[in-house]
């Protein structure tokens, strides 16, 4: 955290250093990218997920599919930093044997759990505000069959 901490305050004296010769949407691309990085170290890395995730247009969207026995645990499986607002489709299917497993959505301070319907089934429509917005599923003791897909909703350009 301490070495997140310098690189941020590094990068704003650097920014400060340069921002008068920088176009304003330069700017704005340059800081992007910053929470961009620092968000996707939030992320679990691919080979410490339960399941298998594959990203489709970038570390917001794709799918993600996981087989249990017995797990307990989280994946953060997509989301990160970002300076724009996202709007992301949600969709999935919880499939328990035994235990539970929960989606959870973190926007910025704001957490929410998705509850699937009877059949196992869930979907939302996320508006991802700046900042850091994280899609995860956690795992107490879960047997069974998880699947979730993001993508970029039509209500909003990208």
């Amino acid at each position: 955290m301490k070495k997140a901490l310098s690189l941020i305050v590094i990068l704003c004296m650097a920014f400060s250093l340069s921002a008068c010769r920088q176009e304003s949407a330069e700017v704005y691309c340059w800081l992007d990218n910053i929470a961009e990085a620092l968000g996707n170290s939030q992320l679990t890395d691919e080979r410490n997920l339960i399941g298998v995730r594959a990203r489709t247009e970038d570390s917001y969207t794709g799918f993600y599919k996981a087989e249990c026995d017995r797990i307990s645990g989280r994946d953060v499986i997509f989301g990160g930093g970002s300076a724009k607002q996202k709007e992301i489709s949600l969709s999935g299917h919880i499939d328990s044997d035994s235990g539970e497993a929960k989606v959870r959505i973190r926007m910025n301070c704001k957490v929410i759990e998705l509850t699937p319907d009877e059949n196992g089934f869930f979907e939302a429509e996320l508006s991802f505000d700046s900042g850091g917005n994280y899609i995860m599923v956690t795992y107490d003791h879960f047997t069974g069959h998880v699947e979730l897909n993001a993508e970029y909703s039509t209500n909003m350009p990208v």
